[in-house]
């Protein structure tokens, strides 16, 4: 549906607010999994395209997913521009060690080793399931 948008010439200006569950599964490049669980070695590779968002005046997204390394701080994967907040819903009971999660996600499961040097090798130390709302305000950018 991305792709679709912008092979049609829509960008983010010509929305108030995007809603998203993108492939979110963080896996090898070469790993045999559906195309629409696939989300590149760290899961952001959809994630970051949606949040590079360039809105007007006012936009939001929300995105749920799973998401790695995420913390109490902004991640360094969301833009610390002018005129953005965002917000992230998650519950630590739901986070797991990189080595859990790969060896519950990993296709075949004898690849597992081979999924969780994936994610090491990217600096996944952990996976939380989470919703993320960022809200874009232009007036924001001249109060920094």
């Amino acid at each position: 549906l991305y792709s679709a948008l912008v092979t049609a010439g829509k960008t983010a200006r010509d929305f108030d607010l995007i809603v998203a569950n993108p492939p979110f599964v963080a896996a090898p490049e070469d790993a045999k999994t559906s195309l629409y669980v696939h989300g590149g070695p760290d899961g952001l590779a959809i994630t970051r395209q949606i949040f590079q968002a360039q809105f007007e005046e006012r936009g939001s997204i929300v995105v749920i997913g799973e998401f790695p390394n995420l913390s109490h701080h902004l991640p360094p994967w969301l833009s610390n521009s002018p005129g953005w907040q965002y917000v992230a819903f998650f519950a630590e009971e739901h986070r797991q060690k990189a080595e859990v999660y790969a060896t519950e996600r990993a296709q075949p499961p004898q690849a597992k080793d081979v999924w969780w040097q994936s994610l090491v090798q990217v600096g996944v130390k952990d996976v939380t399931s989470a919703l993320v709302v960022a809200s874009f305000d232009s007036t924001r950018c001249s109060e920094a």
